[in-house]
């Protein structure tokens, strides 16, 4: 139900401001049968997130990414994989997909941790779910 939602403003538009910290981020909220958010960040941007559970799809973003998600799915777009110096992801119950560095893993405590020359670092661990890496 839309209405129980914890989300309010005092009129509808397509973007909404948020403040977090000490930055003003521009959201946009629909309603299709579940809360679903899309966030807008500078395309270079080092991201922190973390999300209890769901769907969570990240892309478009150049910088440092450390992504958690406890229960569900997590894609993320990771553009050039020569851009890292550092990838690591995990997963405790269920599978990873990261074709662009060449690791498919699934099952119980399956990860990966692989050292490269760029200057950005990635980490997406996801406890009960799904991690795709794709280009």
């Amino acid at each position: 139900d839309p209405a129980s939602l914890p989300f309010e403003a005092s009129r509808e538009a397509d973007i909404y401001p948020l403040r977090v910290g000490e930055q003003e981020l521009q959201i946009g909220a629909v309603s299709m049968g579940n809360p679903h958010a899309v966030i807008q960040v500078p395309s270079r941007s080092d991201l922190y997130i973390r999300l209890s559970a769901g769907e969570l799809s990240v892309s478009g973003i150049e910088g440092n990414k450390d992504i958690g998600l406890t229960a569900g799915e997590l894609r993320v777009d990771v553009g050039d994989p020569a851009s890292y110096g550092r990838v690591r992801s995990s997963v405790r119950i269920g599978e990873i997909n990261a074709g662009p560095f060449n690791m498919n893993k699934e099952g119980f405590f399956r990860g990966f941790d692989i050292h490269g020359r760029g200057p950005y670092s990635l980490r997406a661990t996801v406890g009960v779910g799904e991690v795709t890496l794709r280009r």
